[in-house]
């Protein structure tokens, strides 16, 4: 049995169709998803800074008595990063140079592009998880050439939202340092030194 030319072609018309229109499918795809990203796309400053990631760790040294403050580790757009200790409680004081290092400008720039990506600036302020009683708080803020904004609470790392601000923070913090963990120590050695003086007159 021979095919007519005119299935043949209705055929041929069919096939070429549904390729146009795969085709204009995946550039309407393409071109939304460009769009979202440069609504993502943020404007940082040259050397400002970029982030600064602020957490409420405390020191008991198994006597009951509690030494909250914070911990502030801050990093620039020129790669500068800065860690150190303030805002100590109950007269305790703590008075260390901050630790300093400084990461390659691919560092930053990779860093910027998480924040993009996870959508950070849209992120609520206030990501507490108040189903845990001892979760520490934890406080990121990012700066950009115009606006800066705040996310974080009690415990935030399970409530919504949690992945996008564990990726920013786990790009931002990256692991301590040899040196900041012996910051650390110090702070310690310093708090339980003032915490003996006090205790032991």
């Amino acid at each position: 049995m021979r095919i007519s030319k005119k299935i043949i072609m209705i055929a041929f018309f069919a096939v070429s169709a549904a390729a146009i229109l795969s085709i204009l499918l995946a550039v309407v795809r393409n071109r939304a998803e460009a769009h979202k990203k440069a609504q993502r796309k943020l404007e940082f400053t040259e050397d400002g800074l970029l982030a600064e990631m602020r957490s409420s760790p405390l020191w008991d040294e198994g006597q009951g008595e509690w030494v909250f403050y914070d911990t502030v580790y801050q990093v620039y757009n020129d790669g500068s990063q800065v860690f150190f200790a303030e805002n100590f409680q109950d007269g305790y004081t703590v008075e260390l140079p901050p630790v300093t290092s400084r990461i390659p400008r691919e560092e930053v720039l990779a860093i910027q592009e998480v924040i993009e990506e996870n959508e950070f600036m849209e992120l609520p302020e206030d990501m507490s998880n108040n189903t845990v009683c001892d979760g520490g708080e934890m406080h990121l803020t990012v700066y950009t050439a115009s606006q800066s904004h705040t996310s974080g609470g009690n415990n935030p790392f399970g409530a919504e939202g949690t992945e996008r601000l564990s990726a920013v923070c786990s790009a931002i913090r990256g692991p301590y340092t040899d040196a900041q963990v012996a910051y650390r120590i110090e702070v310690d050695r310093i708090l339980k030194e003032q915490y003996n003086a006090r205790n032991h007159k």
